[in-house]
């Protein structure tokens, strides 16, 4: 079987807005990619959803898991595409056009590691945008991070700097996305807002334990952030 250009890992336990989800993988205009779903027991309803799309799901997976980084994990291991992006259960693409950007921009670029957009997020009666710097640097990294549903990611990354760490309960794509950056791994800015995600997650929830893990990341990795 030919590789596909993008995997497209959906993580899901139980989540809203999951046809909003669905839906927008699906449509999108550029179809070379492969749908992983790793699910974590949800309830009927949600299966119900994702069995309208079986005909267009590579993998799907619904068992117990421990934690939102361990499913993550169990994606990647089924990944077989060049680039993997996170469009966990909730999120959604912004356009139909996403892919087709990212494929376009990478295409042209082929020593791209890290393609990350900007993110909507939806919070009351709000749309905040996000927004990343089209060059990174260490300061970017002490407080802030790239939003994994606006990042498409090389899989060889994940060979190199290995997998999430299931320690951490929030940050394990912070300290990802850092490893990375400190390894000298080429990221990029796409232009365009990627994603859709509601402004109620787990690190807004709990932003103590956010800045815990991040404090714990950032104590890790304390050469690196030494002025």
């Amino acid at each position: 079987m030919p590789i596909p250009f993008f995997s497209i890992i959906t993580v899901c336990l139980d989540a809203p807005r999951l046809e909003d989800t669905c839906s927008s993988i699906v449509r999108q205009t550029f179809q070379d990619f492969e749908w992983i779903v790793i699910d974590g027991g949800s309830a009927l309803n949600n299966l119900q959803i994702f069995q309208q799309y079986k005909n267009r799901l590579d993998a799907f997976v619904s068992e117990n898991d421990a934690g939102l980084y361990d499913a993550m994990n169990k994606g990647l291991a089924r990944a077989q595409g060049l680039f993997v992006n996170f469009m966990n259960a909730g999120d959604a693409f912004a356009r139909p056009d996403i892919l087709s950007q990212a494929h376009k921009t990478l295409k042209s670029a082929p020593d791209i590691d890290v393609l990350y957009g900007e993110v909507c997020i939806l919070r009351a009666d709000e749309k905040i945008i996000s927004l990343t710097p089209g060059i990174l640097d260490k300061n970017f990294f002490r407080n802030r991070t790239i939003s994994h549903q606006a990042a498409f990611i090389r899989k060889s990354m994940f060979e190199r700097f290995g997998l999430y760490d299931t320690g951490l309960k929030i940050t394990a794509d912070y300290k990802h996305f850092l490893s990375m950056f400190m390894g000298q791994a080429k990221f990029a800015r796409l232009e365009a807002v990627v994603a859709v995600q509601e402004g109620t997650g787990k690190s807004v929830r709990q932003a103590d334990l956010l800045f815990q893990e991040r404090r714990l990341v950032k104590a890790e990795m304390e050469e690196f952030f030494r002025d």
